[in-house]
């Protein structure tokens, strides 16, 4: 029960943020107005959107979008203080507004969902390295730095702060017997060749 008034209360709160970030953003538009006037009177209000979907997710992102192009009608469209635009132009103009909106949303929260599930991907791998103390390491073939897991440290016996992050101190450390094969067979894999 706790659990779904907690989840309650943080889809109220982004929807209150998303309301919030409207009034900011027509409050924006408005310190601007004397420099814009009525050219692009609807631009600035795209932040709302942006940001309500980048706290709340597309409810929210949506939500904002649908609250500020009445508002923006409202306070920047001439005549003003009308919810509707006054002109097929102007309808086209908050048609692109709400169309540009909702993608924003969507954009924003389709990205917010993928980077969720990377760090918890990222949180899986990590624990399962590290309760198996593999030895994982990431070379940037690039630059031939290295980054390893503890598991290199534990594996291998080496003090982490003594172990420079490249791939000559590895080379190095391999037996002078078995050095040119090993190199050899990470180059085939790293060039693709059998």
């Amino acid at each position: 029960m706790e659990g779904r008034f907690a989840r309650l209360r943080a889809r109220v709160l982004a929807y209150l943020l998303a309301a919030g970030a409207v009034g900011a953003a027509v409050g924006l538009r408005a310190a601007l107005d004397p420099l814009l006037g009525a050219s692009a009177p609807l631009m600035l209000l795209l932040l709302a959107p942006t940001l309500a979907a980048l706290y709340g997710g597309i409810g929210p992102g949506l939500f904002a979008t649908l609250l500020a192009a009445p508002l923006g009608t409202w306070w920047f469209v001439p005549p003003y203080e009308s919810l509707l635009p006054p002109t097929p132009a102007e309808w086209v103009r908050v048609t692109l507004f709400v169309a540009m909106g909702s993608l924003i949303s969507a954009v924003v929260h389709a990205r917010s969902r993928a980077l969720a599930g990377l760090r918890a991907s990222e949180q899986r791998y990590a624990l399962a390295a590290s309760a198996a103390h593999n030895a994982i390491w990431d070379w940037d073939l690039r630059t031939d730095a290295l980054a390893w897991s503890d598991g290199v440290h534990e594996v291998f016996g080496h003090d982490p702060g003594s172990v420079p992050p490249t791939i000559t101190w590895w080379y190095e450390h391999i037996h002078p017997d078995d050095r040119t094969r090993v190199v050899g067979g990470i180059h085939a894999v790293v060039d693709r060749r059998p």
